[in-house]
């Protein structure tokens, strides 16, 4: 018999001078709702929805040792890339005022004027096989003078689908033919 499918919500944080706190946390379908055609997406008691161009967060680990409550509000423009490497899809949105509470062990530690990213990827590979996954991103710095208009601030999102030992590079230039994408 075939596994059955699962969802996963992953709660992770880095706290300067502590360390690492969260882990995945994976649900039965039977616990989650997607609304089709928008971003509304409960899995267990986590859930995203896009209200009014802002994304509203909530999410717990079941041991409830990470939790949090915030609104993202976009400050540079999202993007969808398909087929890197012929394996895997994402839609990155790279730079978010963010504003709310994060629980870390019982401690409260409000999100004001804090930073988020996110990004959210799919498709067919299997991690721990011969595939490697390089990334980063940069956001333009407030107040660079670089324009004055109303528009967000330049933002550059780089990543490449590699072998196990990221050596051979997997990833399919952008203006490549249609099929090579594929």
């Amino acid at each position: 018999q075939p596994p059955r499918a699962r969802a996963g919500v992953s709660l992770v944080v880095c706290e300067r001078g502590v360390g690492w706190h969260g882990t995945m946390n994976l649900y039965p379908l039977e616990e989650c709702t997607v609304a089709a055609g928008s971003v509304d997406v409960a899995i267990g008691g986590n859930s995203v929805r896009l209200r009014r161009g802002r994304y509203q967060l909530a999410g717990a680990l079941k041991d409830g040792s990470v939790a949090f409550h915030a609104t993202y509000t976009p400050k540079a423009c999202p993007m969808r890339l398909d087929h890197i490497g012929g394996v895997v899809s994402s839609f990155l949105s790279p730079s978010f005022d963010v504003e709310g509470t994060l629980i870390l062990d019982g401690r409260e530690i409000p999100l004001r004027g804090a930073t988020g990213y996110h990004d959210h990827n799919w498709g067919t590979w299997d991690w721990g096989r011969d595939i490697g996954w390089d990334w980063g991103y940069l956001i333009e710095p407030p107040g660079s003078g670089r324009t004055k208009t109303p528009h967000p601030p330049l933002s550059i999102v780089f990543g490449q689908v590699t072998d196990a030992t990221r050596v051979a590079a997997r990833s399919v230039p952008m203006d490549a033919p249609a099929e090579a994408r594929s």
